[in-house]
C-alpha cells in the first residue's frame, strides 16, 4: 500500500523487494505532478526475467508512472522525455545509479523497429529528442536471447560493480576531448561516437593510451585540473549512495572508455546495415 498522501515524507529505501521501486516511482512522478491525486489498486504481471539485466526494474517504473499518469487524466505520451528523467530519478530514490538509456528506449519503442538514439544526460530533452531514429526490422529476422542465468543487482553492496563504470563512462567524452587539446589536434568532436569519423584507429588508440588505465580520484583530477568540477559532480553523481568502504582506492578508465567507443561504433553500424536492408527492400519493392 502507498500512501499518496504521505509519499512525499517516504523514504523508498525502507521498503523491501521490489517495494522500493514501486515507492520510488510513485513518489518521483507525484512532486513532479502536483495534480496527481487519484490512487488505484492493481496487480503487477511480467514475464521479463528478474535481475537478468534486461531492465525489469525501468519496466517496472516506467508502468507505473504512466498508470499513474493516465489514471489522473494525463497522457503519458505527450511527457515521454520528462518520464526518462523521472525515472532515473525512481532509480536514485531507490538505491541505484543509472543512465537514460533503458527507460529511454522503453518509451520510444516502435513495434517491429530498432531505436537509435543518444541518450546523453547532458543534453536538453528537445536534443535528445532529435537523435531518436527508427531502422526497421526485417520480417525474416529472428533474435536469440540467451539467459546466462547470472543474477544482476544494481542496488545496495553490488551497486559498486555498475556505479564505477557507469562513472567512468560518463566523463569519456570530455577526458578525450581534453587529451585532444593535450595533443595539440586541430580536430574537435562533441560525441563519443563520432569519433571514428573523425580519427583514425591508430589515433584514438593514441587518445585512449593517455588516459591512466585505473587511477585514483584525486590524481584524475589532478592530471586534469581543467575539468575538476565536472569529474566531482559525474563522481557524486554515481558514487554517492555507495558505502565510502566499497569504494576501491583506484578506479579504472581505460577500459571502460574503450568498451563505450565500441558499443557506440557497434550501435552505430546495427542501425546502418538495417537502414541498407530497409532501403534495398523498399527498392525492390517499388521495381
Amino acid at each position: 500500500t502507498i500512501d499518496l498522501s504521505t509519499i512525499e515524507k517516504e523514504d523508498p529505501k525502507t521498503r523491501k523487494g521490489w517495494g522500493k521501486y514501486a515507492v520510488a516511482s510513485i513518489k518521483a512522478v507525484t512532486l513532479e505532478f502536483p495534480s496527481v491525486t487519484q490512487g488505484f489498486s492493481a496487480y503487477i504481471i511480467s514475464d521479463i526475467t528478474q535481475g537478468s539485466g534486461i531492465s525489469s526494474s525501468h519496466a517496472l517504473i516506467v508502468s507505473l508512472m504512466a498508470t499513474v499518469l493516465q489514471t489522473n487524466g494525463i497522457s503519458f505520451s505527450d511527457h515521454k522525455m520528462t518520464l526518462v528523467r523521472l525515472a532515473q530519478r525512481a532509480e536514485y530514490l531507490a538505491g541505484t545509479v543509472t543512465g537514460l538509456s533503458d527507460q529511454g528506449t522503453i518509451l520510444f519503442a516502435r513495434k517491429n523497429h530498432v531505436v537509435h538514439a543518444h541518450f546523453y544526460e547532458e543534453d536538453t530533452n528537445e536534443d535528445i529528442q532529435k537523435t531518436i531514429r527508427y531502422a526497421k526490422v526485417p520480417e525474416e529476422a529472428r533474435f536469440v536471447v540467451v539467459n546466462s542465468q547470472t543474477p544482476r543487482c544494481l542496488s545496495g553492496a553490488a551497486g559498486i560493480d555498475y556505479a564505477i563504470p557507469r562513472f567512468s563512462n560518463s566523463i569519456s567524452l570530455i577526458l578525450l576531448q581534453e587529451v585532444c587539446k593535450h595533443q595539440d589536434s586541430e580536430q574537435q568532436f562533441e560525441r563519443i561516437a563520432e569519433l571514428p569519423n573523425v580519427f583514425t584507429s591508430h589515433e584514438i588508440l593514441s587518445m585512449i593510451k593517455s588516459i591512466p588505465c585505473e587511477e585514483s580520484l584525486t590524481n584524475i583530477v589532478q592530471s586534469f585540473p581543467r575539468l575538476e568540477e565536472r569529474i566531482n559532480n559525474a563522481y557524486n553523481s554515481y558514487m554517492a549512495n555507495l558505502a565510502p568502504e566499497s569504494v576501491p582506492s583506484k578506479i579504472p578508465f581505460r577500459g571502460p572508455i574503450l568498451f563505450c567507443i565500441s558499443e557506440c561504433a557497434r550501435a552505430t553500424e546495427f542501425y546502418s546495415l538495417l537502414k541498407l536492408l530497409e532501403t534495398n527492400d523498399n527498392a525492390e519493392g517499388r521495381s
